[in-house]
């Protein structure tokens, strides 16, 4: 019943604002009474009624006990389990591989790399729990440029160090916005415009480079840095282990030396596109990734460090005349890891440097080249120059991947003899690769080499003479990896021929026998897919499967 109804005659109490006069008043008939017989069923029923609004009290209590209790446990999480689940949300950025992904106009900022504001901005008590979790503030990004204000990039770096608090800090410097600005500014007044803005970095590179905060710098990454900014780098940078600098090729060629010789700790030094000269690089060097570089550099940068353990050179550049002339053997001994990825390169220019190099550690090696091996020479010459340079690989090698292949008769022939030269590679991989070519491989693996390829009769009998080829292609092959078979740049790329898989997987399984039960792993992207075959094919494949074979 109504709060402004009598409880007695059901008079509603807004009534009253209807009536003008007392003429106009209007009495409402009293309700009809019930009879006398009825009155125990009524209170009857009032009592069932009573009980069951104090049962939905009971269980309307105990379901808010329940939710205040569960939110009593959320909501008073200790700090510590807060600043633990916020490390995971949030973790450091990784620059790892920024030398292979970045590129000329790209933005250098991860926007996940700034969550740990957005975190702080739920509630004080998250607030003061991100500010005490110095591992959200290791990691930091700031583009530098006339369109930002210094003073506000100066005091953010500021923060960072502070809540940082003695943890290594890995820091990008984004001047990439600036780099076309500063060349033409550079040109119609060289001096007065490069002074200027050397003059409004001054804050930014004493607030990064201070003798105090510089050794506690463990990463660095320079996207298109002025290069008076590389006199600041050996000092102080005590505690670096890995740095990355990448220049446009259209940056003004300066005479600056890059002095990275001072640095006790560097372990890895990535360079892309750089004109600047470099000078020796500290023995403690292990990893060194080149990508548009200066073949010279590279080789005998990679001559002088026999420390290294990994490296890779990313289309080279350079011409013939400048090429690093070798005519001896040369050997890396402690390489495990060597990647070259050169598409659109004449592989004659580089023809004594695959020759006389020699890896007696090497583990794993990266292959990208359209076509392994032409130049301007006889192609015989550099036929024989490529399944050379396989051939001579250490038995300590294990996994070989080849990217960009061209799919030519030529070059599937090749592969031919390249995978029959290195029988204990036990891992394959081919990333962007045609399905002929991929197919090339699976037809031959764990069988003898095919009559079809007696064109290298000659070449096929001075290495047998040496002992380089025995016996069947890749005999100890345990893993097969296919990705982005189809992909550019072929896009009108056949499927795969399952059959052509079944067949390696049963010769393989016919060449360990019983005597070795370790299975096969396969994989391939998703992109790629079966052709329209036998059924019992897969049923073949099937029945591998189980057998625990892949």
């Amino acid at each position: 019943m109504s709060t402004l109804s009598c409880p007695s005659c059901g008079y509603h109490l807004a009534s009253r604002a209807e009536v003008k006069s007392p003429q106009s008043l209007t009495f409402f008939k009293p309700p009809v009474l019930v009879h006398e017989k009825e009155i125990p069923a009524l209170q009857a029923e009032v009592r069932h009624l009573d009980n069951l609004i104090l049962q939905l009290n009971d269980k309307r209590a105990a379901i808010l006990r329940k939710l205040n209790e569960t939110q009593t446990t959320t909501r008073r999480l200790p700090t510590e389990i807060l600043s633990t689940i916020f490390r995971f949300v949030r973790p450091p950025t990784s620059f790892d591989t920024l030398y292979l992904e970045f590129y000329v106009g790209a933005n250098a900022i991860n926007v996940e790399e700034s969550f740990h504001h957005n975190l702080a901005a739920v509630c004080h008590l998250w607030n003061q729990v991100v500010q005490s979790t110095p591992q959200l503030w290791t990691t930091i990004t700031l583009r530098a440029d006339r369109r930002s204000s210094i003073t506000k990039i100066t005091s953010l770096l500021d923060l960072y160090f502070k809540r940082s608090r003695n943890l290594p800090l890995s820091i990008l410097l984004d001047f990439q916005s600036e780099a076309k600005l500063r060349s033409e500014m550079d040109a119609l007044m060289p001096f007065e415009a490069r002074q200027a803005y050397l003059s409004q970095l001054q804050p930014l590179l004493a607030a990064v480079f201070d003798q105090d905060r510089a050794a506690r710098i463990r990463q660095l990454i320079l996207i298109h840095p002025p290069v008076e900014l590389f006199s600041y780098i050996d000092k102080g940078l005590s505690k670096c282990d890995s740095m990355t600098i990448f220049q446009s090729r259209e940056e003004i060629q300066t005479d600056h030396t890059l002095e990275l010789l001072e640095l006790p700790c560097l372990r890895r030094l990535d360079l892309i596109d750089v004109n600047f000269r470099v000078s020796q690089l500290p023995n403690t060097t292990t990893t060194l990734h080149l990508r548009n570089m200066l073949f010279t550099f590279g080789s005998e940068t990679l001559l002088g460090l026999r420390n290294l353990v990994i490296f890779e050179i990313i289309n080279p550049r350079g011409r013939a005349e400048s090429i690093l002339q070798i005519t001896e053997s040369i050997t890396l001994p402690n390489v495990e890891h060597f990647g070259w990825c050169s598409p659109e390169t004449d592989m004659a220019l580089f023809s004594d440097f695959f020759h006389y190099i020699r890896f007696p550690r090497l583990r794993s090696l990266f292959w990208g080249q359209r076509k392994l091996w032409t130049g301007t020479t006889s192609d015989e010459d550099h036929k024989r120059l490529s399944v050379n340079f396989f051939s001579n690989l250490p038995p300590t090698l294990s996994s070989l991947a080849f990217s960009i292949l061209d799919p030519s008769n030529e070059t599937t022939t090749l592969i031919h003899h390249i995978l029959h030269s290195i029988p204990q590679v036990s891992g394959l991989q081919f990333i962007q690769c045609p399905t002929v070519a991929i197919e090339a491989a699976l037809e031959v693996v764990g069988r003898p080499l095919p009559s079809s390829t007696l064109v290298y009769d000659e070449l096929h009998e001075e290495l047998a003479a040496t002992g380089a080829f025995s016996g069947k292609v890749l005999p100890n092959l345990r893993r097969l990896s296919i990705t982005n078979a189809l992909n550019w740049p072929w896009p009108a790329a056949e499927n795969l021929d399952p059959r052509k898989l079944v067949e390696m997987l049963e010769a393989l399984q016919s060449i360990s026998g019983e005597r070795s039960r370790e299975r096969f792993h396969f994989s391939m992207s998703r992109n790629i897919t079966w052709g329209d075959h036998d059924p019992q094919i897969l049923d073949r494949l099937r029945m591998l499967a189980t057998e625990e074979r892949i």
